[in-house]
C-alpha cells in the first residue's frame, strides 16, 4: 500500500512501505520501518553555529543520497546529517541538542550536490554509503485526501533553540 511520509521540513514523499500487519492497518510498523532513514539535518551559519535545521530522508544507501528541503540548506555548500542515535534501551534518542552536543562522534558531513528552490529541494551526498535503509521514492503522487504519516523534527517557534522533538510521528490526512 501506498503510503505518504511528510518531512517536517514540509517535504511531502510518496513512499513505498508496508503499512498492514495481519491485523489490519499499523502505522506502528511503517515507522518502525521508516525511521532509521530520516536524518536530523543541521547547516551552520558563517560563525560556524549551526542555526538552520531540519529534516532529510535517505534515499540512495549505496550512494549516501539524503532528500531535504532547500530551504534547509539554503546556500550552503555542506550540512551535517544525524541518523537517529539510541540510548542503552533501544528507544531513540529525540532531544536536538543531544545530537548537537555530539556531533563529532554523531554527525556525518554531507556535500550538497543539488538544489532546487522551485520545488524546495535539496540533494545531499554523504561520503560513503550509509548503513540506513533507503526509502525509495514513489511512482505516484499522494491523491487529495490520501492518509499520510509524518516524521521529522517537529518545528519550534524559538529561533535560538532546539526545543522540538525529533523523530516525532504523526499521522493524518
Amino acid at each position: 500500500m501506498l503510503r505518504s511520509f511528510c518531512l517536517a521540513t514540509c517535504l511531502v514523499i510518496p513512499v513505498e512501505v508496508p503499512t498492514t500487519s495481519a491485523y489490519g492497518s499499523d502505522d506502528g510498523l511503517a515507522y518502525r520501518q521508516a525511521v532509521d532513514s530520516v536524518f536530523l539535518v543541521s547547516v551552520a551559519a558563517k560563525d560556524g553555529i549551526h542555526t538552520k535545521f531540519g529534516t532529510g530522508v535517505l534515499i540512495d544507501a549505496e550512494h549516501g543520497f539524503v532528500l531535504t528541503a532547500c530551504h534547509v540548506v539554503g546556500e550552503a555548500k555542506t550540512a551535517i546529517v544525524y541518523p537517529p542515535a539510541r540510548d542503552a534501551k533501544g528507544e531513540i534518542i529525540n532531544a536536538p541538542n543531544h545530537y548537537i552536543a555530539n556531533r563529532k562522534s554523531l554527525g556525518v558531513e554531507c556535500a550538497v550536490v543539488e538544489s532546487d528552490p522551485k520545488r524546495d529541494l535539496a540533494l545531499l551526498r554523504m561520503p560513503s554509503p550509509a548503513t540506513g535503509r533507503a526509502i525509495p521514492i514513489a511512482v505516484k503522487s499522494a491523491k487529495p485526501g490520501q492518509s499520510l504519516l509524518s516524521i521529522g523534527n517537529a518545528p519550534t517557534t524559538r529561533k535560538d533553540t532546539l526545543a522540538g522533538v525529533l523523530w516525532r510521528f504523526s499521522g493524518g490526512n
